[in-house]
């Protein structure tokens, strides 16, 4: 979109599964399809949880390394589109 560029995945983790902690190169929106989201920040800390049909914005940067893990019992799904350079 104008002179932006974005890539666009869909994502699903497993009940005790996770993202692994990491960051992103660009900023990352996705909107929560199914399941539940519980997103932790670099010190550990609940930063949020997200259920289905919520929004979640991801800044970009090594200064906002998260993980995101699956406590709940069936999968999500997450569609999400991240800018790139």
């Amino acid at each position: 979109m104008g002179d932006q560029d974005y890539i666009l995945r869909e994502i699903t983790v497993e009940p005790g599964g996770s993202t692994g902690r990491h960051y992103h190169t660009g900023t990352l929106y996705g909107v929560i399809r199914k399941g539940t989201l519980s997103h932790f920040d670099s010190t550990c800390g609940s930063d949020g949880v997200y259920k289905a049909g919520q929004t979640i914005v991801e800044p970009s940067g090594s200064d906002h390394v998260h993980i995101g893990q699956n406590r709940g019992d069936k999968p999500w799904t997450w569609p999400r589109r991240r800018s790139g350079n």
